[in-house]
């Protein structure tokens, strides 16, 4: 792999991290609050992990296409 791919790999994969931090920090909101479950919130955190697996898809997918390549 390029330093280019090892550097978007990396940041894709940081990505993927944040947004499943992001949800875990929603549901403990979630809970600390009291709050109910709606569409709005169920939106906010399937959207969170919808972008925590294209990150982590897109990671993959980079070192992939690297050894394919190599």
């Amino acid at each position: 792999m390029t330093e280019e791919q090892v550097q978007q790999r990396k940041n894709l994969f940081m990505g993927g991290i944040a947004a499943l931090a992001g949800f875990g920090l929603f549901i403990l909101m979630f809970s600390a609050f009291d709050m109910e479950p709606s569409g709005f919130t169920s939106a906010i955190t399937t959207g969170l992990l919808v972008t925590a697996a294209a990150c982590f898809g897109s990671a993959a997918r980079i070192k992939r296409d690297a050894n394919r390549n190599s």
